[in-house]
């Protein structure tokens, strides 16, 4: 009948309004509960992203940090041994070339005047014949302590081998290199400490010249002036 037909239509309406709404509400849940989950397991990210990083920044300040203090003391000790003779703590023969050659060309191109000083210690074999290679060292030592108390900071100054050394001095002139020369003599003749035999030092000193066309000539012209002085009676500076 019509009136059957409209309760089972009313009825089916009603049953998928209340379906509807029931899997709407189920869907809404689902979606509230999936982005409680996404949320928890976004702040579960983050978490263990700060420990990584914090265990990382661990891992560089307890490890990374002393290793790379170790490197660089290496580094250090590395470059010293290169540059530097292991007795005196003076610049070695190589270094002092380098340091000079490069004083040398700024003095060459500017026209500044330039002092070398080739430095020898007197009768140093007797020394070590009669006391003793240690004695000798000792010596050694102790010159170049003297020698810095003369020299500026900004001069050039190493030990060339054995008992003889070079001095490179920018900026002064031949009466300023000769005074500076009998300074080092005196500081050395003067010097005594117990134990210790005394000792001389004989100086060869040349001036820069427009001629010079190296530092080789420079530095033979000093040594030609340190076997001058040594001829001359020892314990003192020659041109």
């Amino acid at each position: 009948s019509p009136e059957g037909m409209a309760a089972r239509t009313n009825l089916r309406t009603a049953a998928r309004q209340q379906l509807l709404s029931a899997l709407d509400g189920a869907v809404t849940l689902f979606e509230q509960e999936a982005k409680a989950r996404v949320d928890t397991l976004r702040k579960a990210q983050k978490t263990v992203l700060v420990i990584l990083l914090c265990a990382v920044a661990l891992e560089a300040l307890f490890i990374f940090r002393p290793m790379v203090r170790l490197v660089s003391r290496y580094t250090r000790n590395l470059y010293e041994m290169a540059t530097q003779d292991g007795l005196t703590g003076l610049a070695n023969r190589r270094h002092f070339m380098e340091s000079a050659e490069r004083q040398f060309r700024i003095s060459k191109r500017n026209g500044f005047p330039l002092a070398a000083l080739i430095l020898d210690l007197d009768h140093f074999k007797s020394i070590n014949d009669e006391h003793g290679h240690q004695a000798g060292d000792d010596v050694l030592k102790y010159f170049a302590e003297q020698i810095r108390t003369v020299l500026r900071g900004s001069d050039i100054f190493g030990r060339t081998g054995g008992e003889e050394f070079a001095a490179i001095i920018p900026a002064i002139g031949p009466s300023q290199a000769r005074d500076i020369s009998q300074r080092i003599c005196q500081a050395t003749a003067s010097a005594q400490r117990p134990g210790l035999p005394a000792v001389t030092v004989s100086i060869g000193i040349a001036m820069l010249d427009p001629q010079d066309r190296s530092l080789d000539d420079l530095l033979k012209r000093a040594d030609t002036a340190l076997y001058r002085a040594k001829n001359e009676g020892r314990n003192r500076a020659s041109f």
